[in-house]
């Protein structure tokens, strides 16, 4: 949103794969159509690369420029992403995924690319990622953010949290009292880990919830 409200901001989104950029783009052009008028800024240009928020007219434009801010799309497979300009907002999508194979070089360049938080406060770097194994440049950056030896604030987002993520009991032909009577290795893992580390008590619809999905959506991996 600070692109579409804010002057000369300059964004840069990154997805693992062209899937993955066309699905972030999508995005913000739903988040744009969706404005009421008086709060959508002019746009000069919109495709799969970029959205400029710039008087569409260029004989008006002196005199109205718009906004002057955009928001460009790559993939993970540009190590050059961020080069030649100055990024003001950053969003890298599912980090941990194989297209961020060249994280470190990517990153490289694009931390030079960005102003540091203490010269341009409004600067927001974002990456986020579902988990991917314990090893790789998210999980490497994830854990220093936990130590505090790098400037990320680590936040993690539970699958408790999404309220769609649970089942009736019976779903799986089980009651509530012998879901939590009967519980394996990892279930006891999660439930004593989520109460120990959060303060969560995960529910008998929950873990419901997961033993239907594992093998229905998750091809039995855990």
């Amino acid at each position: 949103t600070s692109c579409a409200t804010r002057m000369n901001e300059r964004a840069l989104v990154i997805g693992h794969s062209d899937k993955n950029a066309a699905e972030l783009l999508a995005i913000y052009t739903t988040f744009l159509n969706h404005l009421p008028d008086w709060a959508r800024p002019m746009t000069r240009a919109e495709n799969r690369n970029e959205i400029v928020f710039q008087n569409p007219s260029a004989r008006d434009r002196a005199r109205e420029p718009g906004i002057g801010s955009r928001i460009s799309i790559d993939t993970a497979r540009d190590t050059d992403a961020g080069a030649g300009y100055t990024v003001t907002l950053f969003h890298g999508s599912e980090v941990a995924r194989e297209g961020w194979r060249n994280a470190s070089t990517l990153f490289g360049t694009l931390d030079q690319s960005m102003p540091q938080p203490h010269v341009n406060p409004n600067t927001i770097k974002i990456i986020e990622s579902t988990a991917e194994g314990q090893q790789g440049y998210f999980y490497d950056t994830w854990r220093k953010a936990e130590k505090g030896e790098c400037a990320y604030t680590p936040l993690f987002v539970g699958f408790w949290q999404e309220p769609t993520y649970a089942l009736p009991t019976d779903a799986i032909g089980l009651t509530a009292e012998q879901i939590m009577a009967d519980l394996d290795e990892n279930e006891s893992k999660l439930v004593n880990g989520c109460r120990d580390l959060y303060g969560v008590e995960i529910t008998p619809e929950q873990l419901a919830w997961r033993r239907w999905v594992i093998p229905n959506a998750c091809q039995d991996s855990v």
